[in-house]
């Protein structure tokens, strides 16, 4: 039986294998303890130069270490498309605004 890091572990690296151009994780580091995080914002970093990934999490500190672009969809809808992810407090102040109605 596997632990839930050991799964995901596995999930990402069938998912890599064949080097595929694109990429799609949801909440990737989801089960991973923080030694096994920072090896996966390696790999991510390793892999942004032949491969679009495209990250769903609900970890925004996370965000900013590995994403260019934030995208915040909520209510099935598309916010802010494109954001750079270098302010984490501003994508949170951002999300928060959306998820609790105070912007459109």
């Amino acid at each position: 039986v596997l632990s839930k890091g050991q799964v995901q572990r596995v999930g990402l690296a069938q998912a890599i294998m064949h080097r595929p151009p694109l990429l799609l994780l949801d909440e990737p580091t989801s089960g991973l303890d923080p030694v096994q995080i920072e090896r996966f914002h390696g790999l991510i970093g390793a892999l942004r130069g032949d491969t679009a990934i495209v990250v769903s999490t609900h970890q925004l500190a996370e965000v900013r270490t590995i994403a260019d672009r934030v995208a915040i969809l909520h209510g099935g809808r598309l916010h802010d498309p494109g954001v750079p992810a270098a302010d984490e407090a501003a994508i949170t102040r951002r999300f928060l605004d959306i998820a609790l109605g105070v912007a459109a």
